[in-house]
């Protein structure tokens, strides 16, 4: 995964078929950074402070630039049952 300041490039969390990827949002005091799925269409997810989002790790995603302020989040790798 390629990391800038403010973005992150399209990618894979992990190479789990069964496994999750839960985001918590630590923050929301700045400007663009949200989530995008490309397989699934041109949506942009926000998350709220303290809010959270879950999805299956093997697809793709992206993280658009941030305009303003910083963004904090942490991500969680859930392993699949092997």
């Amino acid at each position: 995964t390629e990391f800038t300041a403010d973005s992150l490039a399209i990618h894979v969390d992990v190479d789990d078929p069964d496994g999750y990827t839960l985001v918590l949002s630590l923050n929301d005091d700045y400007e663009g950074g949200y989530l995008q799925f490309p397989e699934y269409g041109p949506f942009f997810y926000r998350i709220e402070r303290g809010g959270a989002i879950c999805f299956p790790s093997p697809i793709l995603l992206m993280t658009q630039p941030v305009q303003l302020g910083r963004r904090f989040s942490l991500s969680i790798h859930i392993a699949g049952a092997e």
